[in-house]
């Protein structure tokens, strides 16, 4: 079952992926990230997400997604959103494994002083093409700072992730620092620089450039 559970993560973190050039050790990736948010309610968000990562120092689009859910925060320091992934790996043979993913978000706010604190738990079931299901916890800190600088209110903040894989454990860290640019009420942008560490077999250090663009209706 481990071995099994080894190829799986091996496909979530496209590690062997054309003799390991991609998550190779200090390799440089581009991500893309789009996210159109809707509120029919003061307290509902519906969000649609989609995401392209280009590994093996950005030449090849190796991983992608299509998320969507709903978001509904009860109170003003928690936000739950239900949703579903839908992603794509690509393999040695440049066939894409599907992996279907349910998911949980749990998220709490807090103020401390003038910074903000968000703390989101996610709860994954990741269901592959082949190979066993697998469930992974992910907890991220983000905390914002409160300086909002020229026209479009530069925004510094930090983050940091880390995820715990069923059969391996702790698996996955990232930390970034993040710029936010607010265009309108309607438009933000995040400009990101990600340090990410995989567990395959050992820790493997690479650098991501991370572009996200949110979109309000």
């Amino acid at each position: 079952m481990k071995f099994k559970a080894l190829f799986l993560i091996s496909i979530l973190s496209s590690s062997f992926l054309f003799g390991s050039t991609f998550n190779k050790k200090n390799d440089f990736q581009v991500w893309e990230h789009q996210q159109i948010t809707w509120m029919p309610t003061p307290t509902t968000t519906l969000y649609f997400q989609t995401e392209f990562r280009w590994g093996d120092d950005a030449s090849i689009l190796y991983f992608s997604y299509l998320q969507g859910g709903i978001s509904v925060s009860p109170c003003n320091w928690l936000t739950v959103a239900p949703g579903y992934r839908q992603g794509a790996a690509l393999r040695p043979d440049h066939r894409r494994i599907p992996v279907y993913n349910p998911l949980l978000d749990a998220t709490l706010k807090f103020k401390i002083c003038n910074w903000t604190l968000e703390d989101r738990s996610r709860v994954q079931y990741l269901i592959p093409e082949s190979g066993p299901d697998l469930w992974q916890y992910r907890n991220r800190i983000e905390l914002f700072s409160p300086w909002k600088v020229g026209r479009y209110q530069f925004n510094p903040y930090l983050s940091e992730e880390m995820f715990f894989r069923e059969y391996f454990g702790f698996a996955e860290n990232r930390f970034a620092v993040v710029g936010r640019f607010t265009f309108s009420h309607l438009f933000q942008s995040d400009v990101m620089y990600m340090l990410r560490y995989i567990k395959f077999p050992t820790w493997r250090p690479t650098h991501v450039l991370r572009l996200c663009l949110y979109f309000d209706y």
